[in-house]
Protein backbone atom coordinates (compact mmCIF):
# COMPACT_ATOMS: atom_id res chain seq x y z
CA UNK A 1 0.00 0.00 0.00
CA UNK A 2 1.83 3.22 -0.83
CA UNK A 3 1.76 6.14 1.69
CA UNK A 4 -1.18 8.37 2.05
CA UNK A 5 -1.96 12.01 3.68
CA UNK A 6 -3.56 12.90 6.59
CA UNK A 7 -7.17 14.61 5.47
CA UNK A 8 -6.83 18.07 8.26
CA UNK A 9 -3.35 18.63 7.83
CA UNK A 10 -1.96 16.52 4.89
CA UNK A 11 0.87 15.03 6.55
CA UNK A 12 2.83 12.32 5.20
CA UNK A 13 1.38 8.97 6.45
CA UNK A 14 4.44 6.75 5.34
CA UNK A 15 2.72 3.23 4.67
CA UNK A 16 4.48 0.21 5.95
CA UNK A 17 7.85 -0.79 4.08
CA UNK A 18 7.98 2.03 2.24
CA UNK A 19 11.05 4.80 2.27
CA UNK A 20 13.69 2.35 3.69
CA UNK A 21 16.52 4.21 4.65
CA UNK A 22 15.32 7.75 3.65
CA UNK A 23 11.64 7.89 5.73
CA UNK A 24 13.69 9.98 8.12
CA UNK A 25 13.21 12.94 5.54
CA UNK A 26 9.73 12.93 5.30
CA UNK A 27 9.37 12.20 8.99
CA UNK A 28 11.85 15.44 9.91
CA UNK A 29 9.86 17.56 7.27
CA UNK A 30 5.70 16.16 9.15
CA UNK A 31 7.65 17.00 12.21
CA UNK A 32 9.74 19.72 11.76
CA UNK A 33 7.82 21.73 9.32
CA UNK A 34 4.36 21.02 8.86
CA UNK A 35 3.06 20.01 12.52
CA UNK A 36 4.86 23.28 13.12
CA UNK A 37 3.32 25.64 10.90
CA UNK A 38 0.13 23.91 11.81
CA UNK A 39 0.60 24.94 16.16
CA UNK A 40 2.28 28.24 15.21
CA UNK A 41 2.89 29.09 11.86
CA UNK A 42 1.94 32.66 10.52
CA UNK A 43 1.25 33.52 6.97
CA UNK A 44 0.08 36.74 5.33
CA UNK A 45 -2.71 37.60 2.70
CA UNK A 46 -2.65 40.46 0.54
CA UNK A 47 -6.31 41.06 0.03
CA UNK A 48 -5.83 44.43 -1.56
CA UNK A 49 -7.07 44.20 -5.23
CA UNK A 50 -9.40 40.10 -4.84
CA UNK A 51 -10.70 37.51 -2.59
CA UNK A 52 -7.55 34.80 -1.38
CA UNK A 53 -7.69 31.03 -1.84
CA UNK A 54 -5.53 29.36 0.54
CA UNK A 55 -2.78 26.69 -0.87
CA UNK A 56 -3.52 23.23 0.35
CA UNK A 57 -0.71 21.07 -0.47
CA UNK A 58 -0.29 17.47 0.60
CA UNK A 59 3.33 16.83 2.57
CA UNK A 60 4.52 20.11 1.81
CA UNK A 61 4.18 23.53 3.44
CA UNK A 62 1.46 25.68 2.09
CA UNK A 63 -0.76 28.74 3.62
CA UNK A 64 -4.13 27.01 5.03
CA UNK A 65 -1.84 24.45 7.63
CA UNK A 66 -0.76 27.56 9.36
CA UNK A 67 -2.36 28.68 12.59
CA UNK A 68 -2.72 32.55 11.89
CA UNK A 69 -3.75 34.14 8.96
CA UNK A 70 -2.74 37.79 8.86
CA UNK A 71 -5.20 39.44 6.38
CA UNK A 72 -3.90 42.62 4.85
CA UNK A 73 -3.80 45.16 2.41
CA UNK A 74 -5.75 48.60 1.42
CA UNK A 75 -9.10 46.72 0.19
CA UNK A 76 -11.77 49.27 -0.64
CA UNK A 77 -14.46 46.53 -0.28
CA UNK A 78 -15.13 43.65 1.49
CA UNK A 79 -13.10 40.27 0.76
CA UNK A 80 -13.02 36.67 1.19
CA UNK A 81 -10.14 35.05 2.21
CA UNK A 82 -10.73 30.66 1.20
CA UNK A 83 -9.47 27.78 2.94
CA UNK A 84 -9.47 24.13 2.00
CA UNK A 85 -12.63 22.04 1.73
CA UNK A 86 -13.29 18.45 4.33
CA UNK A 87 -10.54 19.92 6.11
CA UNK A 88 -11.23 20.24 10.31
CA UNK A 89 -8.83 23.19 11.36
CA UNK A 90 -8.46 26.08 14.08
CA UNK A 91 -7.26 29.25 12.90
CA UNK A 92 -6.41 32.87 14.24
CA UNK A 93 -7.50 35.20 12.10
CA UNK A 94 -6.27 38.68 12.37
CA UNK A 95 -7.84 41.01 9.69
CA UNK A 96 -5.33 43.94 9.86
CA UNK A 97 -7.67 46.05 7.10
CA UNK A 98 -10.15 48.82 7.17
CA UNK A 99 -12.39 46.29 5.84
CA UNK A 100 -14.81 43.21 6.57
CA UNK A 101 -12.84 40.13 5.85
CA UNK A 102 -14.97 36.74 5.90
CA UNK A 103 -13.01 33.32 6.06
CA UNK A 104 -15.34 30.71 4.17
CA UNK A 105 -14.84 27.15 2.76
CA UNK A 106 -14.14 27.06 -1.29
CA UNK A 107 -17.63 26.72 -2.73
CA UNK A 108 -19.35 28.02 0.28
CA UNK A 109 -19.00 31.83 0.75
CA UNK A 110 -22.65 31.16 2.73
CA UNK A 111 -20.79 29.50 5.63
CA UNK A 112 -18.11 32.24 6.46
CA UNK A 113 -17.45 34.04 9.35
CA UNK A 114 -16.85 38.21 9.10
CA UNK A 115 -14.50 39.28 10.78
CA UNK A 116 -14.52 42.86 11.51
CA UNK A 117 -12.10 45.22 10.76
CA UNK A 118 -8.75 45.41 12.58
CA UNK A 119 -9.67 42.73 14.73
CA UNK A 120 -8.54 39.10 15.67
CA UNK A 121 -10.34 36.11 16.53
CA UNK A 122 -10.78 32.58 17.19
CA UNK A 123 -12.05 30.52 14.46
CA UNK A 124 -12.63 26.90 13.28
CA UNK A 125 -14.17 24.67 10.58
CA UNK A 126 -15.47 21.93 10.45
CA UNK A 127 -14.69 21.65 6.52
CA UNK A 128 -17.86 22.88 5.45
CA UNK A 129 -18.38 25.91 7.21
CA UNK A 130 -16.63 28.54 9.80
CA UNK A 131 -17.63 28.97 13.69
CA UNK A 132 -16.26 31.72 16.17
CA UNK A 133 -14.75 29.82 19.65
CA UNK A 134 -16.61 31.63 22.54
Amino acid sequence: MPSTYSPNLRIELIASGEQANTWGITTNNNLGVLIEQAISGVVSVDVTSSDVTLTHLNGASDQSRNMIIQVGGSPTTSHYVYAPSGAQKLYVINNETSQIATIAITGNPTGGYAVPPTTAVVVYTDGTSFYPVN
